[in-house]
């Protein structure tokens, strides 16, 4: 027996339901790449999560240090050696090889660092994608800075194509005097590289080398020259932990 709360209620033909679902599905794709800015602004602000953060605050905290060194942290800093270990994944639907181009590089807390990772197009077509990062343990990310990343920027790699991404990196030498990070040897960098679905990826191949996209300070020449020092003596360390 139908009563009069069932006849008030409003039967959705398929045609309705099949509407609703798909303005849910486009909203939920919409919201998702509207996520990836918000997540960048926030994550590189706060730190939050295990990021690190990116911006002025960085050279303003260098230049201080420069300005105005604290004795005691600066002694500290010198004295301790970190391990920083890179790592790299793509999501399931990302036809790229992604690898860090060193295992680890040992630093002081306090001197700028650069690092490498390398992207391969697996397929014959150009493919783009953006990364996020996460930076462990949790207490050593609030200490972890990036100067230059080519994090959360769109990159697009033309079929069988490879590329050197760098990443240049700074640890704040109070790192070394907090009683929290007394025991942390090792700092773990990792990138994720998810596929950008709406891009055109039939349009003709111009044949051109991709530049990589990247933000924030520029790198400076000795940065390169320092690399090519620390990678050899990482390898060395390497060879010789493996012996």
């Amino acid at each position: 027996m139908s009563t009069n709360q069932d006849s008030g209620k409003k039967a959705y033909t398929a045609a309705e339901l099949a509407t609703f679902a798909t303005s849910a599905a486009i909203f939920m794709v919409g919201a998702s790449y509207a996520a990836v800015p918000l997540y960048r602004l926030f994550c590189a602000a706060t730190g939050y999560g295990g990021s690190a953060k990116i911006g002025t605050n960085v050279e303003d905290k260098m230049k201080q240090r420069m300005e105005n060194p604290d004795p005691k942290i600066e002694a500290a800093a010198a004295k301790r050696e970190v391990r920083v270990w890179f790592n790299a994944d793509v999501s399931q639907d990302m036809p790229w090889r992604f690898v860090p181009t060193q295992q680890f590089i040992t630093v002081k807390p306090g001197e700028s660092t650069l690092a490498f990772f390398t992207a391969t197009n697996l397929s014959d077509k150009p493919i783009t994608g953006y990364s996020i990062y996460n930076v462990t343990p949790d207490k050593a990310s609030y200490y972890f800075n990036k100067i230059q990343c080519f994090c959360f920027e769109e990159q697009r790699l033309r079929g069988k194509e490879v590329i050197d991404m760098p990443v240049f990196f700074y640890i704040d030498p109070e790192f070394a005097t907090d009683w929290n990070t007394r025991n942390i040897d090792d700092i773990t960098l990792s990138y994720t590289f998810h596929r950008v679905e709406d891009m055109e990826e039939d349009e003709e191949d111009d044949g051109k080398p991709t530049q990589v996209k990247l933000h924030g300070a520029e790198i400076p020449e000795s940065a390169y020259a320092k690399y090519a020092s620390t990678l050899a003596q990482s390898q060395q360390e390497s060879g010789v932990a493996k012996a």
